[in-house]
C-alpha cells in the first residue's frame, strides 16, 4: 500500500495533536494531584484557599506536617497561657520534652527568667545542659534583648555554642519578671523554608510552569514528529526503489542511529538492485547465446542425419565424415552443458574440496603436460620457468580445471598455430603467482573486466568457429577464490594474453 506525501503530512498532523495532549495531560496531572491533596487536608474550603496564595500560606504553614517547629511553639505558648512557672520545672515541661524533634534535639530550647537559663531538652545534663553552660560564657549583649527580635549576633552565638537562634518569644512570669523562649537550632530548616516560598509564590511558579511545559512540549513534539516525517519519506522512497535517500542525523539517540541504519539499508539494496539487474542481464544474454550455441550444432547435426537418412549422401567416406562432424557437435553440447552443471555446483557450495599440500611447479608441469598430450602435441609449444620449490594447499582435481580451462580458451584464441604458452612462478609476499602467457590475439582492454564474469563471452559474432559456454573462466574464477587466491588477466607487450593466479604459500 502506497501512501502519498499529502496523506503523511496528515497522518503527522495527528501525532502532533496527540503528542500535545500528552504532554498538556502530563503538565496537569501535577496540579490535579495537589488540588485532591489540598481538598483531603483543607475540606470544603480548598477552592478558596487556592484561588488565594497567601491564605493557602497562611493556613498550611501552621499545620503540623509542614512546619514541625510550629507544633513545638504552640505547646509552648499553651504552657505560658497556663503557668509560666512551669516552664521552668522538668514536671511542667514533661509533654514538652516528649516531642520527637526535642528528643532528637533538633531544637534546643532555652528559658530565659532574668539573666538565668534553663534548658527544656534536658535539666540534668548532656546537650541541653551544656549548652546553658556555653551561654554562661557569652557576654548578656550577645543574646537578643527582652522585647526584640534582632539577631544579628548570631554569628557570635554559632561560633561560642554552635547554635544560632531561629525564634524568641518573649512573656511575663506570675512576679512580674520578664521571661523569653530561645529557640536554638543546629541548621537551617531548607525543606520548610523551600515549602514557604513554593506556598508563597504558588501562583508565579505555576504559570512559569505551565509556560515551560508548554514549550517543551511543542519544541519535543516538532522535533519528533519532523524526525519521525522524514523517516516515512526515506522509507517510501526506498519502496520505490528510489535509494539516494539522505536523512539529516547528528548524535546517537535512538532516531539518529534508526536514520543512519536506513541509510545503509538502502546502500545495500541499491548495491543488490545493481547485482540483480546485473545477473538479469548476464543470465538473459546467456540464454541468448546458449540458445544459439545449442541451436546452430542442433541444426547442422539434423540436417546431416536427415541426409544420411533419405539416402541423399550414400558414399561411405563422405557418410563417415558426416557421422565425424554429428559426433564433434555432440561433444561440444555435452561440454556445454557439462560446465553449466559444474558451474552451478561451484556457485551453490555443493562441491568439497579435498586439499593437499604439493610441490607446485612440478604439479603445473605435470598438468600441462598431460593435457599437451591429449590436445595435439604437434600444435602445442610448452616453456616452462618454474624454478622455486614453494608448496600449495589445493585440491589437485579440481585445479586441474582451472589450468585446462585456461589452456584450452587460449588454444581456441590462438592467432596461428602452434600454441606457444610460457608459464613463469614468482613469490612475493609468502605468496606464489604463476603467469599464463599464450600467443594468442589478445581481449581488448575494455572487455578485460568482464573476462571472468559468468556466461560472458569475447567473440560478440557469435559463430561456431569458437564453440563455448561463456562459463569456462568463471569457474575458474570460482575455484581460485575457493582456495583463497586471486585471479587476473591482462595484455602481454607482445600481443597475447596473460592469466596471473595468486596463492599463499604453504608453510613446510
Amino acid at each position: 500500500m502506497q501512501f502519498g506525501r499529502d496523506q503523511i503530512k496528515k497522518t503527522m498532523s495527528k501525532l502532533r495533536y496527540k503528542l500535545l495532549g500528552l504532554w498538556v495531560l502530563s503538565a496537569a496531572v501535577p496540579i490535579i494531584v495537589l488540588m485532591a491533596y489540598l481538598s483531603a487536608t483543607i475540606g470544603p474550603g480548598a477552592a478558596t484557599f487556592f484561588m488565594n496564595p497567601e491564605k493557602i500560606n497562611n493556613h498550611v504553614w501552621q499545620l503540623d506536617d509542614w512546619n514541625h517547629g510550629e507544633k513545638v511553639y504552640r505547646i509552648i505558648n499553651s504552657i505560658i497561657l497556663d503557668s509560666p512557672e512551669k516552664l521552668l520545672n522538668e514536671d511542667g515541661v514533661e509533654a514538652l520534652r516528649q516531642y520527637d524533634h526535642i528528643q532528637k534535639l533538633d531544637y534546643i530550647v532555652i528559658i530565659r527568667k532574668d539573666q538565668s537559663y534553663y534548658a527544656v531538652n534536658d535539666f540534668d545534663s548532656d546537650e541541653g545542659q551544656a549548652i546553658v553552660d556555653k551561654l554562661k560564657n557569652v557576654d548578656d549583649s550577645v543574646m537578643p534583648p527582652f522585647g526584640s527580635t534582632d539577631f544579628s549576633e548570631n554569628d557570635v552565638l554559632l561560633k561560642e555554642t554552635g547554635y544560632t537562634i531561629a525564634r524568641q518569644v518573649d512573656f511575663y512570669f506570675t512576679d512580674g519578671s520578664p521571661g523569653s523562649v530561645l529557640f536554638f537550632i543546629k541548621v537551617i530548616n531548607i525543606p520548610g523554608l523551600f515549602g514557604k516560598f513554593l506556598l508563597s509564590y504558588f501562583t508565579t511558579i505555576f504559570v512559569v510552569y505551565i509556560i515551560g511545559i508548554s514549550m517543551l512540549s511543542v519544541f519535543v513534539t516538532f522535533q519528533i514528529s519532523k524526525r519521525l516525517e522524514n523517516i516515512i519519506y526515506a522509507t517510501e522512497a526506498i519502496s520505490r526503489e528510489q535509494f539516494d535517500v539522505k536523512i539529516y542525523h547528528r548524535g546517537n539517540s535512538p532516531f539518529e542511529i534508526l536514520g543512519t541504519h536506513i541509510e545503509l539499508m538502502a546502500l545495500r539494496l541499491a548495491s543488490t538492485k545493481k547485482y540483480r539487474e546485473s545477473v538479469e542481464q548476464a543470465r538473459n544474454e546467456f540464454v541468448d547465446n546458449m540458445a544459439h550455441d545449442l541451436k546452430t550444432p542442433l541444426t547442422a547435426i539434423k540436417m546431416q542425419v536427415a541426409a544420411i537418412k533419405d539416402g541423399v549422401i550414400t558414399d561411405p567416406d563422405q557418410i563417415a565424415r558426416y557421422l565425424a562432424n554429428i559426433e564433434r557437435k555432440a561433444d561440444n553440447i555435452d561440454q556445454m552443458l557439462n560446465e553449466l552443471k559444474i558451474f552451478s555446483q561451484l556457485v551453490h557450495g555443493n562441491e568439497l574440496y579435498e586439499l593437499q599440500t604439493l610441490h607446485y611447479a612440478a604439479y603445473v608441469k605435470d598438468v600441462a603436460e598431460e593435457w599437451r598430450f591429449d590436445a595435439g602435441a604437434e600444435e602445442i609449444e610448452l616453456y616452462f620457468e618454474t624454478q622455486t620449490k614453494a608448496q600449495v594447499h589445493i585440491d589437485p582435481l579440481k585445479f586441474k580445471r582451472v589450468l585446462i580451462n585456461i589452456f584450452e580458451n587460449a588454444l581456441k584464441y590462438v592467432a596461428q598455430r602452434p600454441l606457444q604458452l610460457h608459464l613463469k612462478m614468482a613469490v612475493e609476499n609468502k605468496r606464489i603467482i604463476l603467469f599464463i602467457e599464450d600467443n594468442g590475439m589478445g581481449v581488448a582492454d575494455e572487455k578485460l573486466p568482464n573476462l571472468f564474469k559468468q556466461y560472458y563471452r569475447v567473440d560478440d559474432a557469435r559463430g561456431q568457429i569458437i564453440p563455448g559456454s561463456g562459463l569456462g573462466l568463471a569457474i575458474c574464477k570460482e575455484i581460485v577464490e575457493q582456495h583463497g587466491g586471486e585471479i587476473k588477466a591482462y595484455n602481454s607487450d607482445k600481443g597475447g594474453l596473460v592469466v596471473a593466479i595468486s596463492l599463499e604459500v604453504a608453510d613446510e
